[in-house]
């Protein structure tokens, strides 16, 4: 089964949500036709969002 990634970035200048994360938290599991939605949250710093990918 294939899978297709969805990444969002954690919330970030203060923010104690991002909304665009909270959507793409929605997603995971969702079975498509032959492959399924795995999410990543990603953080905003630079080293720490290369190591979480």
């Amino acid at each position: 089964m294939k899978k297709v990634l969805i990444t969002g970035f954690e919330p970030f200048g203060g923010a104690s949500i991002n909304p665009a994360l909270e959507a793409v938290k929605k997603l995971d599991g969702v079975q498509l036709e032959g492959g399924v939605i795995v999410t990543c949250e990603v953080p905003v710093t630079r080293y720490e969002a290369l190591d979480a990918l």
